[in-house]
């Protein structure tokens, strides 16, 4: 291990060298930026897999909605295999526009409308036109996409894998530099424990505050599980064995939480945004049990429903600040109309 390391150290250095060129044109306007008349909010982060975004963009899109605002989302569309301007629609899948954005437009419907471009400026202006009557974009996952400058940048990192501990791509997981941090005008830490120290939390910040700038509000929050939904199937039967499907980045504590609660049977863990198969389906009706899964690996499900005899359950997650969501929403409001 120690020798794979030292081996991709140089690659990380030289990447690290790329990505730092890349933002330092756009900080000296050598490459621009364009900036939208609409409410922008980006939420995003520095390092690849899963810090909690779609739970914190629902959030927001709950938020939204409360408040009575017409809203769109727009992501790239991770793992699809479309190209360019979509917007989500009933026929969807998760191949045609992501898993994410197929879950948004699951849950919220015709309340929020969702679009997946790869060049978010032209998803942009694509949605403008498409809906004039948008009052704010939530740009899920667009930190690194410089060519767009968002009205506010939302930081998200993981309590247990912060960014400030990190290393650049492949020797560790960053997609830029740890001074990237510095572009974010507002920090979350998520999946934190429930409780924090005041002492946990001053070393955090005294971590953040070596690359954030200066002032920047931060924010703490955990995940939060809800009762299991019928996705397919009969209804649930909490003494039931499941199996246990899972292909998210960082599996770990939704397995813990799930075999805190049921009787788990047998698992499935896949890599990250894994596309079920053929020969997945044939697998788990082959095991004649009820299947237990997250709100993201259900999506991806769907276009198997026809072929699926077991029924499929998954458990949807919300984020809980641990304080200060009043005065986290204060801070988006007044950086939106600054």
């Amino acid at each position: 291990m120690k020798l794979l390391s030292f081996l991709l150290f140089p690659f990380a250095c030289l990447y690290n060298a790329i990505t730092l060129f890349r933002n330092l044109l756009y900080d000296r306007g050598f490459l621009k930026s364009e900036i939208f008349n609409v409410s922008t909010i980006c939420v995003g982060n520095l390092r690849v897999g899963g810090t909690g975004k779609t739970p914190f963009i629902e959030f927001l899109i709950s938020e939204f909605l409360s408040s009575g605002k017409k809203i769109s989302i727009l992501s790239r569309g991770y793992g699809r295999k479309s190209k360019g301007f979509l917007e989500a629609n009933q026929n969807s899948t998760s191949r045609d526009i992501g898993d994410e954005p197929l879950q948004y437009f699951l849950k919220y419907k015709n309340k929020v409308n969702v679009y997946v471009d790869e060049k978010r400026p032209h998803g942009i202006q694509s949605i403008l036109h498409t809906d004039f009557k948008t009052q704010a974009i939530l740009l899920d996952d667009a930190f690194q996409h410089r060519p767009l400058k968002a009205r506010v940048n939302i930081l998200l990192t993981e309590f247990k894998r912060p960014f400030y501990e990190d290393f650049l791509l492949p020797y560790g997981r960053l997609r830029e530099s740890r001074s990237g941090a510095d572009r974010a005008d507002i920090i979350v830490i998520t999946k934190c424990p429930k409780t924090l120290s005041s002492n946990e939390t001053g070393k955090i910040e005294s971590q953040i505050k070596r690359y954030a700038k200066i002032n920047t509000p931060i924010f703490y929050t955990s995940i939060k599980y809800s009762e299991p939904i019928m996705g397919i199937g009969k209804q649930i039967v909490i003494s039931e064995e499941f199996v246990l499907v899972c292909g998210i980045d960082n599996p770990q504590p939704f397995i813990s939480y799930v075999e805190t609660k049921f009787v788990i049977n047998s698992k499935r863990i896949y890599k990250d945004h894994h596309e079920f198969t053929n020969s997945d389906i044939y697998d788990l009706n082959q095991l004649n049990l009820p299947v237990l899964t997250t709100e993201k690996d259900f999506v991806r499900f769907k276009k198997w429903q026809d072929k699926l005899i077991v029924p499929v359950f998954y458990i949807p997650i919300k984020i809980d600040f641990l304080k200060g969501k009043d005065q986290f929403l204060f801070v988006l409001r007044e950086k939106l109309n600054a």
